[in-house]
């Protein structure tokens, strides 16, 4: 029976792989064997984190997310994890001026950034019997104090 825990020949992209979660995953994940894909906005923490492909990107631009998929493609020629990690919360006040910002902010990363990656991932991932992995964060539930 083979380990379910054996990733060798496998390929998984991290998003929001700079540091925690993120970074522990893409670790863990080439200990097993995996062949990683790490992408986040700073390259200097991208660089430290595992032996991968980096690939430094906004993944909120399009153009950023496109050219994750197609640099993973054109090193491995396939995909078989996606690890949707990348977020960030904007903590404010309804009072805050920028509130419509932030809230666009959080929504652009969070969410349709998601949505959009996991477009351009799937039909890599069908050919694979590939994997999505959503994190997500207790902060969710948590409502804010205004």
């Amino acid at each position: 029976m083979a380990n379910s825990l054996d990733f060798k020949g496998k390929v998984a992209v991290i998003t929001g792989a700079s540091s925690g979660i993120g970074e522990g995953v893409a670790k863990y994940l080439a200990e097993l064997g995996a062949q990683v894909v790490i992408t986040g906005r700073n390259a200097d923490n991208l660089n430290r984190v595992a032996k991968a492909l980096e690939v430094v990107a906004d993944i909120t631009r399009e153009e950023d997310a496109r050219r994750l998929v197609d640099e993973t493609i054109a090193a491995f020629a396939r995909i078989d994890v996606l690890v949707n990690n990348a977020g960030q919360s904007w903590p404010t006040s309804i009072f805050d001026p920028k509130v419509v910002q932030n809230f666009d902010n959080v929504m652009d990363l969070d969410l349709r950034s998601v949505v959009y990656l996991t477009s351009l991932f799937v039909p890599h991932l069908e050919k694979s019997s590939g994997n999505i992995i959503n994190m997500s964060s207790i902060i969710s539930s948590v409502s804010n104090e205004i």
